[in-house]
């Protein structure tokens, strides 16, 4: 995969979020004033032309009820007031006239807002926003990232074109502005603003739809380099999604916008495996782990895939990972496997399974590791229907009763398995839920791609070394998962993800998917390694100094003082022999977030 040089394109920062609370509190208010704003609107009018009433009566005790009454009514048509009275103004005549008229001008805004809401909606977009999101599409994908991006701080655009989707309602009581239409019409890609968008996700439920919305999007802001725009481009077909997001890095394309192509999918099992790890690393001898796949749909296929090749970044003594695929058709989902990854069986020792969910043979299980074998198990339910997952997870629970064994389910429908094992305690404690689509259609890995994934890793190899050398205690606050960390740590983490195509390229090295599990790793050479040694802590230097930290004589987070800010040759051996055990297990690492290291054949003396 080329083009992993850090750029402002590829490594932008993302945008803190604009007071949440806040943000929470107005869509709170927004909703309610939409459920109940008329119904506020007739009781102001009511008590107003009763104030009228009252106050006419008082001004003019001799003046008749119809009288009294057609005066009250003409207060919402701003035609009576002090004038039509002699005398002093009643104060009940003063609050009906005002109360009278401002429910008169809200009844009118929101009347015209109903009528022009769309074209006022669009000129207050094309002229008025500024770094925002369009999302084009609001089906199953499409939503989850409006909400996704909207629950960051971004300002979201939606481009809708069925005007009785339902989530078109939902996504207006939150403040997202939608405009209905065909994403495909150059005039409203305009209107949306996408001279001055930020970022243009199209996700319209069909490849090729995407694909046209994107060219589209491509045409408009043509020639327009002051400001770039990227485009996520969502594509169904996993393979396709890869080969064409491989082919993007390799382009260095620098027009006016940058199309990356994204399938929530792709990343699923990466995010899966680092949450909820198959195995122990290092693994714990004399347990041989077994892992349980339920489901060899797209999910199911893609883990075992993603397991095996795991597993042979951490083992070298040949032995193989036990996997149980569990599915009505198991065994033609493994020879699919088996033709696309012709080394699977050198990392996987496969024992295929053909039981359907809902047969009556699944209930018994046979498929389970019995409690006398020596294994860790882990169980991966991996169906495309929800329900059909919590019915397996209910069958696998009842066999493992309280041993052991940890379950994950993969869900795709917010709301429904997820909310269900959350509302129970006896569900909740035996078996975990992923949501697949929360995890994967985040802003952060739809801008940062592969960078993500790297950066996750980095974050979480180090927290594993730092604790092996007793540097850090548990407890630490970098010691937090991911999800829990600070802006700031992830930032670093994702700096230097991006930084290792920089460092590689310099020694004619280069990152691409690790496809070829047959092909020897990478070896450096002593000199190699001292090398990617010093340029990782010249790296790491740099950052430290950008973030105002200054060279002191012991470690001071609160004065931003470390002994480590020094030259590399300055260093104390212990320091660099760190950088150096990270510089040598780099292949490792970086097969274990699913990329390999190859010779880059257009560098000097590769």
């Amino acid at each position: 995969m080329k083009g992993w040089e850090t750029s402002e394109r590829t490594m932008e920062p993302m945008p803190a979020p604009a007071r949440p609370a806040r943000s929470r509190w107005r869509a709170r208010a927004r909703r309610r004033w939409d459920d109940h704003g008329w119904v506020v609107l007739v009781a102001a009018a009511l008590v107003a032309l009763a104030l009228g009433l009252v106050g006419f009566s008082q001004s003019d005790p001799d003046r008749s009820f119809s009288d009294a009454l057609y005066r009250s009514v003409q207060l919402f048509f701003v035609t009576a007031g002090a004038g039509l009275v002699d005398g002093p103004t009643p104060v009940t005549l003063d609050v009906a006239r005002f109360l009278a008229l401002a429910t008169a001008a809200t009844a009118s805004v929101r009347a015209v807002f109903a009528i022009f809401g769309q074209r006022a909606a669009r000129t207050w977009v094309r002229y008025l926003r500024r770094d925002h999101v369009i999302v084009c599409g609001l089906g199953q994908i499409g939503l989850r990232v409006t909400k996704a991006f909207h629950e960051a701080g971004y300002a979201v655009v939606v481009i809708e074109q069925d005007a009785m989707h339902a989530a078109v309602e939902e996504c207006r009581s939150e403040g997202i502005v939608v405009l209905l239409g065909d994403a495909q019409d150059r005039g409203l890609l305009w209107r949306a603003g996408v001279l001055n968008a930020r970022y243009l996700v199209c996700a319209c439920g069909d490849d090729g739809t995407n694909a046209r919305v994107a060219l589209a999007a491509s045409d408009v802001v043509r020639d327009r380099r002051s400001r770039h725009l990227t485009c996520f481009v969502h594509i169904g077909d996993e393979g396709l999604a890869g080969l064409l997001q491989e082919e993007a890095f390799a382009s260095h394309d620098d027009s006016s916008c940058l199309i990356q192509f994204f399938n929530p999918f792709q990343s699923v099992p990466t995010a899966l495996l680092d949450e909820f790890p198959a195995f122990a690393e290092p693994l714990a001898p004399g347990r041989p782990p077994a892992v349980i796949v339920i489901g060899t749909g797209r999910m199911g296929k893609n883990l075992i895939a993603h397991l095996a090749r795991r597993w042979l970044s951490v083992t070298s003594d040949g032995s193989r990972l036990r996997v149980i695929p569990v599915d009505t058709d198991a065994t033609a989902a493994v020879e699919d496997l088996r033709r696309r990854y012709p080394s699977l069986d050198r990392a996987a020792d496969l024992v295929v399974h053909d039981i359907g969910v809902s047969s009556p043979e699944f209930d018994d299980c046979p498929f389970l590791p019995r409690i006398t074998d020596p294994c860790d198990a882990r169980i991966y339910i991996c169906l495309d229907d929800d329900a059909c997952g919590l019915n397996a997870a209910l069958a696998v629970q009842r066999k493992l009763r309280r041993r052991d064994v940890q379950v994950v389910v993969l869900t795709t429908q917010r709301g429904g398995l997820a909310a269900l094992a959350g509302g129970a305690d006896a569900l909740r404690s035996r078996l975990t839920v992923f949501d697949v689509l929360d995890r994967t259609c985040r802003p952060e890995v739809l801008v940062y791609g592969a960078f993500e994934i790297l950066a996750r890793a980095i974050h979480r190899d180090d927290v594993r070394h730092q604790l092996e050398a007793g540097v850090m205690e548990a407890g630490d606050p970098a010691l937090r998962d991911w999800d829990e960390l600070d802006s700031t740590a992830k930032e670093r983490s994702r700096h230097q993800a991006s930084h290792l195509g920089t460092k590689l390229a310099a020694l004619g090295y280069d990152i691409e998917p690790w496809t070829d599990w047959d092909a020897p790793p990478v070896t450096f050479s002593a000199a190699e390694i001292e090398r990617l040694a010093e340029l990782e802590h010249e790296r790491w230097r740099g950052e430290r100094e950008a973030e105002g930290w200054a060279h002191g004589a012991r470690f001071d987070e609160g004065r931003r003082h470390t002994p480590e800010l020094v030259a590399w040759a300055d260093l104390p051996d212990p320091v660099k022999d760190r950088y150096r055990a990270a510089a040598r297990a780099l292949p490792s690492f970086i097969a274990r977030a699913g990329f390999a290291i190859a010779c880059d054949p257009g560098a000097d003396g590769a």
